[in-house]
Parts: structure tokens; C-alpha cells; sequence
């Protein structure tokens, strides 16, 4: 039988004090070996183990849906909401979020409130445009225009939201942050605009990065850094696009993982899934064994005990991804053990577009909440106190 989602949680939430004090020691600035836990999977002997703390190179395997099938772990049939998503996060951790960060959801609906289609964007390719490249440009231009008044007023307004003058000193702080990073975001379009022709993955990723940088997410430089493992006599490691860590008041890595994202270029491709698997109408199958790998190798750097979080960007849209595990299903793995009927679940939510007004209406309170575990504590991190 699998392991409940309460028996799950409280086993992972016994050891995360001592896997927090080892996460940064495996991750930063080398490839994380050490936990390809190798000595018990055939035909890998004790001088290829990870465990002996050696360089050797690490070619990984490409990972398909069955292999991960094949250890227990399972896509949901149907999305999830975006709320309930954030529901399980919670009731995994402890986290200081101020009531009045949620105010930036209706800043985000004020400071953008243009909609536009990914496809109207490749449109602008074709001989009749829905929309000229000089529309688009005015309504970017308007945006910044209107900033500086936004920013004013939300300023002017600050006690309508805030009780104490330490908070008060705080959401000032916040204000002037999160204008800075939507004129940011807003030159990102611009760029991604310009590139729309050249198929670059770069450009989606940067745009994502400003995105989720105006909501007080910071993504991590780890470039070089990659989480490898055997798993099932298969060497799996490759590095997701961003990540994003848990941060000191320095704005150092400190912590565990708060979300990882992997951009893809290619469109969703529509298909109807044998096993009437949402997402499988939406992710090619070898996509999806890739994320599911990724997510599975991240389960010891998580914030969240028993749970991994991320995002898939295409072009403008995203999906959210989180994986639920349970302590002994994951030993199970990575020992080369019987699963012993255990069964994780990747839940993910539908696709958002973060060019649509209604779509970010959806998700930036999730972002937000996600920022606030990043930085732990918002007056620390932003007024040095």
C-alpha cells in the first residue's frame, strides 16, 4: 500500500533539518554526485559509485514516461487548480507571508491590463496582421507611461494596507521594487518581440525570468551546477533551464529548492492521450519523462518536504508541475529497492499564459507566496532589519 499523504509528510519533515544542512554543500558550483546511491544497482560497480567522491564523466539517459511509470510515479488523469496547489504547499510548511504582499496581485492587474495571443505575436510574420508591430508597441509604451502615476498613487496609498510603520517602510520598498521589474519585463517583451523570428529558447526563458523577477522571485545563477543519480541501473542528471533557491538576507543560496522551470521551445502539440492523461494532450511524452526525472532528482534539495515543485514555459505559457513522494518511496528509488506498491503523483495544473490578464490573475498570488518563501523574511531581506 502507498504511503498516506500525512505518514509521507511527517517522515520527510523528521529529517529536513538535517538534509537542509547538506543540500549546499552537494549543489554549488560542482556536479552533485554523492547521491547516486549506485552500490546496490547491478552492473555498476563500487569504482563507478558516486560514493567515492571521485570526478568521472556522467553521460545521462534520456528518461520516457515508462521509466517513470516503472518506479511508481504517476501524472495525475486531470489538472489541478491553482488553488488547491498552493493549498498542499502550505500545509507543508511555515512561511511569513504579509497580508498585504497580496496586494501586488491588483497592482500586477492595474500596471498590466493587456491581453495578447501568442499566435497574434507569429502573425506578425504574415502579410495581415491582427495586430501591426506598431500597436503592440503603443500599448507597451502606455504601460510605462502609466507606471509612473500607478507607482504614485499606490505610494500615496500606502496606509489603506498596512497597519505598522515597520510594514509601512517595507511595502514602500516593495513599490518602487516591483515598478522597476515591470518596466524590466516590459522591455523583455520588447526584445522577445524583435527575436519572434529567430526560434531562440533564450528569449522565452528570459522573458519567464522577468516575469516571475516582477514578483519578487529571484532565479539562481547555478549555471554549472547539475543533479545527477542513478536510478534503476540508469544514470539520470540534467539541469533544469532556472532555479529557484531559498535566499539569506545577503541574497545568497542558503536553502533548499523553491521551484525549478524547464523552457521548451516547440508549441503544445494537441494530441488525445490513450489514457485520457490531460497533459499528455498538452507535453510530448519524452517531455514529460524528462520532467518527471528532474523533479525526481530534486526531492533532497526541496523547501517542501515530500514535495518538488516546477514549471514548464512554452513560448508564453506555463504549466505547473509538483510532484508528492513519499521518505520511503524515494529511498525505494534511489536504493535500487522494491517500491513495495508505493505510488507518487505528479499533479500539475492547466496552462497559463502570462500574457493574458485572466491567466495572471491565476498565478500571481502563487508567485507571490513562492517569493515570500524564497526570501524567508521580507523586512530582513529588503530593509537589512
Amino acid at each position: 500500500m502507498a504511503t498516506s499523504d500525512d505518514e509521507s509528510g511527517s517522515s520527510w519533515a523528521s529529517l529536513t533539518s538535517s538534509w537542509s544542512s547538506r543540500k549546499r554543500r552537494k549543489t554549488r558550483h560542482f556536479d552533485r554526485r554523492s547521491l547516486g546511491r549506485s552500490r546496490d544497482v547491478p552492473g555498476v560497480s563500487s569504482d563507478d559509485s558516486s560514493l567515492n567522491g571521485e570526478k568521472h564523466d556522467f553521460f545521462p539517459t534520456p528518461w520516457e514516461i515508462e521509466d517513470l511509470e516503472d518506479v511508481g510515479v504517476l501524472f495525475a488523469k486531470d489538472p489541478i487548480s491553482m488553488n488547491e496547489m498552493l493549498e498542499r504547499l502550505k500545509g507543508n510548511t511555515r512561511i511569513d507571508f504579509p497580508s498585504f504582499v497580496k496586494t501586488f496581485s491588483d497592482f500586477v492587474k492595474e500596471a498590466l491590463s493587456f491581453s495578447y495571443n501568442i499566435d497574434e505575436f507569429h502573425q506578425l510574420r504574415s502579410n495581415a496582421p491582427k495586430y501591426s508591430r506598431k500597436e503592440l508597441t503603443q500599448t507597451l509604451d502606455r504601460v510605462n507611461v502609466n507606471l509612473l502615476a500607478l507607482e504614485k498613487r499606490w505610494k500615496a496609498t500606502v496606509h489603506e494596507y498596512v497597519d505598522k510603520e515597520s510594514d509601512e517602510e517595507l511595502f514602500h520598498r516593495l513599490i518602487g521594487f516591483f515598478s522597476m521589474r515591470v518596466f524590466c519585463f516590459i522591455q523583455s517583451l520588447r526584445d522577445y518581440i524583435r527575436k519572434i523570428r529567430e526560434k531562440n529558447d533564450g528569449s522565452y526563458k528570459g522573458l519567464m525570468k522577468k516575469f516571475t523577477e516582477m514578483l519578487f522571485l529571484d532565479p539562481g545563477d547555478d549555471e554549472s551546477s547539475r543533479t545527477e543519480m542513478v536510478i534503476r541501473n540508469k544514470k539520470v542528471g540534467r539541469k533544469p533551464d532556472v532555479r529557484y533557491w531559498e535566499m539569506s538576507s545577503e541574497g545568497e543560496d542558503t536553502g533548499g529548492l523553491v521551484m525549478l522551470t524547464e523552457v521548451k521551445h516547440s508549441p503544445f502539440t494537441p494530441i488525445t492521450s490513450e489514457d485520457g492523461i490531460w497533459i499528455e494532450s498538452r507535453l510530448k511524452r519524452e517531455v514529460l519523462g524528462q520532467i518527471g526525472a528532474e523533479l525526481l532528482t530534486e526531492c533532497d534539495n526541496s523547501f517542501c518536504p515530500g514535495i518538488v515543485l516546477g514549471i514548464v514555459c512554452m513560448r508564453t505559457e506555463i504549466i505547473f508541475v509538483m510532484l508528492n513522494i513519499s521518505l520511503k518511496h524515494y529511498n525505494a528509488i534511489i536504493g535500487n529497492k522494491d517500491i513495495d506498491g508505493e505510488c507518487a503523483t505528479i499533479n500539475y495544473s492547466r496552462s497559463y499564459d502570462i500574457l493574458n490578464v485572466a491567466d495572471r490573475e491565476e498565478i500571481v498570488g502563487t508567485l507571490l507566496w513562492l517569493a515570500c518563501v524564497q526570501k524567508k523574511n521580507l523586512h530582513q531581506y529588503y530593509l537589512g532589519e
